[in-house]
């Protein structure tokens, strides 16, 4: 312990210069870090239907308040892992776990929490506690890579899949409206659509040509017209010939002499 007033570290103006430049160092390393990893989960909740979302994408943000940070992390981890799930069903595509990235995310945030056990150890002079803090510290940055890059995942899944303004879109159109039906096929029950879908000609429906369009039969000999018997037109100067007694008219008719 110094004695007297000018013997403390803190009125070295070398010490103060020198902590001042550690602080903006650990502080530009911390952002360089949670910057990108900020983005990446508000990208992934931008990929959500805003009627999916438990929590707004800007909201992330707030992780960069010292203390309430770590607070927050126990807020954001269920409620994306939430809104995943919701736009995950929507759009029936397959996931695997129960909660997205839940597990992970939560993992990060207790042990994130517990590395303020070495502070207080620390203050107390407690070594053994400030060990465990420590080992909380390691664990939590694995976790904290672990659920950045289900998250990612997560996004990019649902990118490829489509934006969400496209599945509005095709839901307003009358698209995937059937559970069992996948998106991308019209739903020929939803109104304003035809009720019956574009199928074959049925050939016995009145309107139809019975006879539907075939091929020409080459082997069939060609169809002869009737023989019709001819009825000559009446001429007032040239009297109709006497009835034929066996009713077979001469083709030929007399001519006008």
């Amino acid at each position: 312990m110094y004695s007297s007033y000018g013997n403390s570290p803190f009125d070295q103006p070398g010490f103060l210069i020198g902590l001042a430049i550690v602080l903006f160092i650990i502080l530009a390393i911390t952002l360089a870090i949670y910057i990108p990893f900020i983005i990446n989960l508000s990208n992934a909740l931008k990929q959500v239907a805003p009627h999916n979302r438990k929590i707004s994408p800007g909201q992330m943000w707030l992780i960069l308040i010292p203390i309430f940070g770590t607070i927050w992390a126990f807020i954001i981890v269920p409620r994306i892992a939430d809104s995943l799930v919701a736009e995950y069903q929507r759009r029936r595509m397959h996931y695997e776990e129960e909660r997205l990235g839940y597990q992970s995310g939560m993992a990060w945030a207790v042990l994130g929490a517990m590395t303020y056990i070495r502070t207080f150890a620390d203050l107390a002079q407690i070594p053994f506690i400030g060990a465990i803090g420590s080992l909380a510290g390691l664990g939590a940055l694995i976790f904290f890579i672990v659920y950045w890059v289900k998250i990612a995942r997560y996004k990019n899944e649902l990118r490829r899949s489509g934006t969400w303004e496209q599945f509005m879109h095709a839901e307003t159109a009358g698209y995937g409206q059937n559970p069992q039906q996948p998106y991308g096929q019209p739903n020929w029950n939803q109104p304003g659509y035809n009720q019956n879908p574009p199928q074959q000609p049925n050939w016995n429906q009145p309107g139809y040509n019975q006879n539907p369009p075939q091929q020409p039969n080459w082997n069939q000999p060609p169809a002869t017209p009737p023989q019709q018997n001819w009825t000559p037109p009446s001429n007032p100067q040239n009297p109709p010939p006497p009835a034929d007694p066996n009713n077979n008219w001469n083709q030929n008719p007399p001519g006008n002499n």
